[in-house]
């Protein structure tokens, strides 16, 4: 067995009163599926037309072990998802499972960008979750104009 130095057993320490500490907190006591419950509603938007942002999910996981486990095996979690071009999308998708989807899209954070979010994009995107949506959120920006194109000339 390896020898320790006093720093090393100080952090041990740290660790273990830690997670002492966690475990009897009075969240930590809940039942998982309440708990789940809860922390699935954190994430999920007091608005139709806003979106929680895929590091808002991550970031719960991160918490602890506990949560960590609790919410990467429940798919409630991440069945409302923003819808961006990009794998994250995909990763949103396959943590659901086959709940149906509360899908969020807010074109104002591309109006001015210098991302391809093209028409083909877009029904991409939409397409790769159809078979799944149970709502559809949409966003546009005031002017109606995403990369130069009439919104509704879009789709």
């Amino acid at each position: 067995m390896p020898i320790r130095t006093n720093e090393e057993t100080t952090n041990a320490s740290r660790h273990h009163s830690m997670v002492a500490q966690n475990a009897s907190s009075r969240i930590c006591t809940l039942p998982g599926e309440i708990l789940a419950k809860i922390l699935a509603d954190v994430v999920y938007p007091d608005r139709d037309y806003e979106s929680t942002s895929w590091q808002d999910h991550v970031e719960l996981t991160t918490v602890c072990k506990k949560w960590h486990a609790l919410l990467s095996n429940y798919p409630d979690f991440w069945a409302t998802i923003p819808l961006l071009p990009g794998r994250r999308t995909a990763k949103l998708m396959a943590r659901s499972k086959v709940r149906p989807l509360v899908v969020r899209l807010d074109l104002r954070e591309y109006a001015d960008s210098d991302l391809d979010f093209s028409r083909a994009a877009l029904l991409r995107l939409l397409s790769s979750v159809t078979g799944r949506l149970a709502e559809l959120h949409i966003r546009i920006p005031h002017e109606g104009r995403l990369n130069g194109q009439k919104v509704t000339d879009c789709c």
